[in-house]
Order: structure tokens, then sequence, then C-alpha cells
């Protein structure tokens, strides 16, 4: 297992996250999409840092099949347009990048800040952008080039221990978003996680707010 350092205003160096090795994380790279492999592939060679992130690499390590396959970079959207011809930005606030290879599409996203909470279209870094994705196991960036997964949030042993654990506040986690109450259920189903006593309550709580979503997000998240 490797760490990440950075240091802080005093000059301290202190852990970020942990990069855990493909003995340690046991994902096979030939289970990824050859054209997201090669997305990234093109990112980093261009010098920026880019990843395959959330549903897929959960999928990976749990062993199921993904059905996306989303990439996070701290490129911005334009200079990954001028990186990849065959694209088109998307989103008039949130703006992403739909790379298309060989008639399928790739999300690629730039790294978000969290100044405007979970919800913001700020770009940031990497360490921030970790803070907006809701649950840890869906907070994984895995690098298929060198083969390394980064946990900045123990995500990889919350997936491990069938634990499934928020990263935004709870307060306001499915205030921000609601559909959020179903993914919180999918990705226990998926991971055959627990739900803790204190989500499920508010789940309970909170259902009301799927009122508010429309019927086209819905559809898209079951």
């Amino acid at each position: 297992m490797l760490i990440r350092y950075s240091s802080n205003p005093d000059g301290k160096y202190t852990r970020q996250a942990y990069a855990y090795t493909q003995e340690e994380h046991k994902i096979n790279r030939m289970a990824v999409d050859s054209n997201a492999r090669h997305i990234v592939e093109k990112l980093q060679h261009n010098g920026y840092e880019a990843y395959i992130v959330g549903g897929a690499v959960r999928d990976l390590i749990v062993g199921n099949v993904p059905k996306d396959f989303d990439i996070a970079t701290s490129a911005t959207p334009k200079k990954i347009k001028n990186i990849f011809p065959n694209s088109r930005i998307i989103g008039r606030r949130f703006r992403l990048v739909h790379v298309c290879i060989a008639d399928k599409i790739y999300e690629v996203s730039t790294f978000r800040s969290i100044k405007e909470g979970s919800v913001g279209n700020q770009y940031g870094k990497i360490e921030e952008d970790v803070h907006r994705r809701d649950f840890t196991c869906n907070a994984l960036y895995y690098d298929p080039i060198k083969e390394l997964l980064i946990d900045y949030v123990d995500g990889f042993i919350d997936i491990k221990n069938k634990n499934l654990r928020a990263i935004i506040p709870c307060k306001v986690i499915f205030l921000e978003d609601p559909v959020r109450l179903i993914r919180a259920i999918k990705y226990a189903c998926s991971t055959k996680s627990k739900l803790p006593f204190l989500l499920r309550w508010q789940i309970k709580r909170e259902a009301h707010l799927l009122e508010t979503v429309s019927s086209s997000r819905l559809t898209e998240e079951i």
C-alpha cells in the first residue's frame, strides 16, 4: 500500500489518501473497457490527472460487470474537447464532456470544488472532488494505467466490510439531491452492504422528497 501526503500551512505533511496496488485491490485490468483506458491514458499523456470513477470502480471491486465507465480529470471541458475532437460539451450549468468512441459515449467530468457544497459547479482538485460524492463506495479513483486505486475516504475498506457510509453530512445529503435516496438502496444491494440504522431512518423520514424529482431522473436511476 502506498500513501499520498500533502503539506499543511505549517509545512507539516499529513496523509491524504491510500493508493492500493493491484495485488491489494485485485481489479482485473482487462475487465476495464479499452476505450475508457484509452481516454485516461490520453489525458495523462497530455499532462492531466485522470481516473475511472464511481460505479464502475465499485463494480470492478465486487466482481460485477460495470454498465458505464465514467472518468474524472483535472482538465477543464474545453481542454478535454481539444484532446478528443469527437466529443461535445453538454450542460449549461454543470458542464461535462461526452467523448464518443465506436458508437459508445463516455462521460468525462472535471474535478469539482466543495465551495458551493456538493452540487456546485466550480472546478477544483481531486481532494475536493471526493467530498462531493455521496457514499464512500462511490468515491474511489482507479488509474488503469498504473493500476492504482486511490482512496481518500476508506471506501475500499467499507466495500470489503459491506458497510454503506455517507460522505456528505446527513442533514443535507438528501436535501441537496433526493435521488440519493434511491442510490443508497441501490448501492447497498449491489455491494451486499448493510444500511446503518440512522441512514435507514433518514431515508424513511425524507422519502417524500422524491416527489419533487422528475420522472426521467427517477427512471434513469432505477
